[in-house]
């Protein structure tokens, strides 16, 4: 007797943790809400015609895999098609331990015989297969040619280059670093395939202010992309430097073939290794760039003050100058022409007879005394002149 009711026991314990709706192993049925009435798998609603009602089952995947889900209403139409059932979700995957809900409407249109109606909800699952593994990547070579000199690297379907690289031309200043993983793709989006580096020949002048320095690079394809960016790194020499230009205003600048400029980039003038490096996410024409100094203005300088230096002492001889000896020139007496007098004699007069004439005597001394002070006068300049 015992027995019996242990058994009967253990029996009505199965039949209550049992729910009452049941999907295959794994998923099971914890709760129900919203409108209408549950029995089992079945819902049963009261509705009138133009009413909307709804209900929400919440599913619980017990197992610890991922199962495929599979949810049918049945019916889904009754009334003559006036009634019919919908899932907002009908066929999906549960991962193992996890939780979801599921919603059932039920929409009347203006035609349905009001009354209770019944669908029976079922739920069905499986084991989900396991995911295919993704196929593998393909692998191209990217061909490389720098002022001549070519090479490969590879990179798969996706972009994806496979291994870092340091590339530049030989002898040459421009060096580019491509790390492992960088995603590279031409202008299009395809994959690279080509990766090229050149002298710039004929290269577009540079912005105003600016000289550039040596030769510019041209990279190619033009448009390419990478993602992270490539390191630039330029090496200069003092020499390349023009007179009057500081290592620190040294700039890489990239050229805009959009607005025909050129941009430059945000760059690490390193003095003591002589490089200047850059990131650069895209291809086109590269080249490094200086400005112009401005051109110093003399300043006057006063000349440094030099003491005058005496002149050395000569020996002068000294020349006695001779004794001056007067000369008294003889006097020449020149010869005065007497004037003739004329003597006008009173017609009833008759001159004295007897009696010296004067006048003429007179003027002839006076004569004399002008012509002996003359030569005085002349006789005294002269002695004056010589001493």
């Amino acid at each position: 007797m015992k027995r019996i009711t242990v058994a009967a026991l253990l029996a009505a314990l199965l039949l209550l943790i049992i729910p009452t709706v049941v999907s295959a192993a794994g998923v099971i049925v914890e709760d129900k809400t919203g409108d209408g009435i549950w029995t089992d798998d079945t819902w049963e609603v009261y509705i009138y015609p133009g009413e909307s009602k709804a209900t929400t089952v919440t599913l619980y995947n017990s197992s610890s895999i991922s199962l495929g889900v599979e949810a049918v209403i049945l019916p889904d139409t009754l009334d003559d098609g006036n009634l019919t059932f919908d899932l907002d979700k009908s066929s999906f995957t549960m991962p193992g331990l996890s939780h979801t809900n599921v919603t059932l409407t039920v929409e009347a249109s203006g035609s349905t015989t009001p009354g209770t109606y019944t669908a029976r909800l079922e739920i069905k699952s499986e084991e989900s297969p396991p995911p295919l593994p993704p196929p593998p990547p393909t692998y191209t070579t990217v061909n490389t040619d720098f002022c001549g000199e070519t090479g490969t690297f590879q990179i798969d379907s996706s972009g994806r280059i496979l291994q870092s690289a340091t590339m530049g031309c030989v002898d040459g200043p421009l060096t580019i670093t491509i790390e492992e993983n960088t995603i590279a793709f031409d202008s299009e989006g395809n994959p690279l395939s080509t990766l090229s580096m050149s002298l710039m020949e004929d290269f577009p002048p540079p912005p105003e202010g600016n000289n550039i320095i040596g030769i510019p690079f041209n990279l190619g394809p033009d448009g390419a992309t990478f993602d992270p960016s490539l390191s630039f790194t330029w090496t200069y020499t003092p020499e390349d430097l023009p007179e009057g230009v500081a290592e620190e205003d040294l700039v890489l600048a990239y050229y805009n073939t959009d607005t025909g400029e050129w941009i430059t980039l945000d760059c690490v003038v390193d003095t003591e290794n002589m490089t200047i490096t850059a990131s650069v996410s895209h291809f086109t024409a590269f080249a490094l760039l200086c400005p112009i100094p401005e051109p110093e203005v003399a300043k006057p300088t006063k000349p440094p003050y030099v003491p005058p230096v005496p002149p050395e002492e000569e020996d002068v001889e000294v020349v006695e100058e001779p004794e001056l000896v007067e000369v008294i020139e003889p006097v020449v007496e020149e010869p005065v022409e007497e004037e003739e007098i004329e003597v006008v004699v009173p017609p009833d007069e008759k001159p004295l007879e007897g009696k010296p004439n004067w006048i003429p005597l007179a003027l002839a001394a006076v004569g004399v005394i002008v012509i002996w002070l003359t030569i005085l006068f002349i006789a005294r300049k002269r002695r004056q002149h010589t001493e």
